[in-house]
């Protein structure tokens, strides 16, 4: 329940008796379907008696990677301005919107862009529009630019005003003099050849390593760097999850990935000679099953002998790698995600890499067979 009122010196207080229901439905595993509903009752506080409005609307999206639809079913007045005005001459709201839309990213989401078609039927003056809306964006992180061309278009009146938009942003990250100082953090990443956690000689850089500082990307350069340049005061968080490709390195176990910074300042981290665990998922099918299977993004545990724990996840076709330090490994697959239909034959595997590069794991995926059950005539 709840009262509106636009201006209390003149205007009517109304009070308005809403029920509202939300709900989604997971189509698919990638198609998923939201809707809201209201129902809304009101009338002239002071005028309990008085001639009551019915409103109700409905409002939903069906969304899916790379496509959708927006829809809006509106019957009544639910706003102020709304009820006054149907109280006052009648009018009504009724109207029925639909917006499918299609997306894009390509260029590793380097360009990225929407097309929406907005379909707009108002049942109380029987007119319909059409609007056609673009939005495309391209964004340079490197280069700290972004470039955004949106417009609309309306296909329903020939003298309707169209427009096309451009707007253009470069982040120069240059400190307000005289306001606030501002400080420096360069990360140099480099696998230290004679471990002794210093950057020296026969150390090797490592470039084109792409890292997480605070909320910003950086690639380091030729020479392991990577800076964040003007930065306020504060602690930033270095992340380092997307160099799983150095095969064979590591970060050591005292890296702090948690950087304090109240001046410029430095952080070389330093990689060690790892081993590194490698495997695979092998599916073995039922012959007369439709049933698919999806190995990818399943969680493989590693856990060390003094109970450190280091994970990945499998890629498209259900293979896996990890870095780790010289030791024994109980390696171990997350069963939670599997359904019935599926069992892991043996869920958890000994890796003693303290005498050796590397080891494979196979964890075997087996399908439940069906039972067919024949019976002769007269059983």
């Amino acid at each position: 329940m709840v009262d509106q009122l636009q201006d209390s010196l003149s205007n009517k207080t109304y009070r308005s008796h809403k029920l509202n229901l939300n709900t989604g439905l997971a189509i698919t595993k990638k198609t998923n379907l939201s809707l809201t509903a209201n129902v809304l009752k009101s009338f002239e506080k002071n005028d309990p008696a008085g001639k009551s409005l019915l409103a109700y609307n409905a409002f939903g999206t069906l969304q899916s990677p790379g496509w959708g639809m927006t829809f809006r079913v509106e019957n009544g007045p639910f706003y102020y301005t709304e009820i006054r005005t149907e109280a006052l001459t009648g009018y009504r709201n009724n109207r029925v919107q639909v917006s499918p839309y299609g997306e894009f990213k390509i260029f590793k989401s380097l360009l990225s862009g929407r097309l929406e078609l907005n379909y707009l039927k108002d049942l109380q003056n029987e007119t319909d529009n059409y609007l056609a809306l673009l939005d495309l964006n391209l964004d340079l992180r490197k280069q700290g630019l972004s470039i955004r061309f949106y417009g609309s278009q309306d296909l329903t009146r020939k003298d309707a005003f169209n427009s096309m938009n451009v707007s253009i942003r470069k982040s120069l990250t240059l400190p307000l003099l005289g306001l606030q100082r501002y400080q420096d953090l360069k990360v140099v990443l480099f696998k230290d050849q004679n471990n002794n956690d210093v950057f020296d000689t026969g150390d090797e850089p490592i470039q084109n390593a792409s890292i997480l500082i605070g909320s910003q990307h950086f690639t380091t350069n030729k020479l392991g760097e990577a800076r964040y340049k003007n930065i306020n005061k504060g602690e930033y968080y270095v992340q380092l999850g997307q160099l799983n490709n150095i095969k064979g390195w590591i970060t050591k176990a005292d890296f702090q990935p948690l950087v304090k910074v109240d001046k410029s300042q430095e952080l070389y981290v330093a990689f060690q000679k790892s081993k590194f665990l490698t495997g695979r998922l092998n599916l073995v099918k039922d012959p007369f099953s439709k049933l698919q299977f999806n190995p990818a993004n399943i969680r493989i545990t590693a856990i060390g002998s003094n109970g450190t724990n280091y994970t990945t996840l499998t890629d498209e076709q259900g293979n896996f790698l990890m870095n780790v330090p010289e030791d024994v490994y109980t390696v171990q697959i997350n069963t939670a995600v599997f359904t019935v239909d599926f069992r892991v034959l043996q869920e958890n595997f000994q890796a003693d890499l303290k005498g050796k590069a590397d080891e494979t794991i196979v964890f075997e995926i087996r399908e439940k067979r069906r039972q067919i059950n024949i019976r002769k005539p007269g059983q």
